[in-house]
């Protein structure tokens, strides 16, 4: 998925396009898995599914569009679905709005060769790494802390 942000000079911003995981914040009524559902199926459309084990996970602060910051805590988790076609629940003006403006799907070979640049990157920036290690090893014991 691919969220756009505009600049903001006035905080020493440049736009930026950041590659990224399905996902999104917990509401107060929430937990954990019912916001991974509700994510998804927001995003990708995605209903029948099993959720695996959590295997990265990562906290940082963010600058937000308002100029402020403020921290994120990101937790993957592993799960295998059969083939589709994303079909987000949410419109594609609802999705605008939270700068998400691309759905894909990306090959390991594709992650591979993908050259980061201070525009366009992957969040986590570790990502086609960890997704090689995922294939070659399997899921961790535990949760690897993904960094930046």
């Amino acid at each position: 998925m691919r969220w756009d942000f505009p600049d903001r000079p006035e905080i020493g911003l440049a736009p930026i396009s950041v590659w990224g995981t399905p996902g999104g914040g917990i509401e107060p009524d929430e937990d954990v898995t019912a916001a991974l559902r509700r994510e998804l199926a927001e995003e990708l459309g995605l209903y029948d599914f099993s959720i695996g084990p959590q295997i990265w996970e990562r906290v940082h602060l963010i600058p937000f569009l308002d100029g402020c910051w403020d921290g994120q805590h990101d937790r993957f988790y592993l799960f295998n679905v059969e083939p589709f076609e994303p079909a987000p629940r949410l419109s594609v003006e609802q999705l605008r709005a939270e700068n998400l403006y691309q759905i894909r799907w990306w090959t390991q070979n594709e992650l591979a060769s993908f050259v980061p640049t201070e525009s366009e990157l992957f969040a986590p920036r570790k990502l086609p790494h960890l997704v090689a290690s995922l294939l070659a090893d399997g899921a961790p014991d535990a949760p690897i802390e993904t960094g930046v």
